[in-house]
């Protein structure tokens, strides 16, 4: 959860569990928050359970294609391939 001028600022984790336009949602609502700063767009405990990989995975690559203009730095880590 974020604080930005007195307001908190979930990031639904929930939200991975959705349609892929429910996912680009929460993506465009965290956009703002990420390019401020200081604001690490995951789940604050773990993803839940019933988020199938493939949802996560669309998270995952929809937020680098957002955020991560630019950034050749971005790679895939473990088994998790982007």
């Amino acid at each position: 959860m974020v604080q930005e001028s007195g307001r908190d600022h979930p990031a639904d984790c929930q939200a991975a569990g959705r349609r892929p336009k429910a996912i680009a949602a929460e993506v465009e609502r965290l956009t703002p928050l990420v390019e401020a700063g200081g604001f690490v767009p995951h789940c604050d405990h773990r993803v839940p359970a019933d988020v199938p990989r493939a949802n996560y995975i669309h998270y995952v690559k929809e937020g680098k294609r957002v955020w991560g203009k630019g950034l050749a730095n971005l790679r895939s880590v473990g088994s998790l391939r982007l």
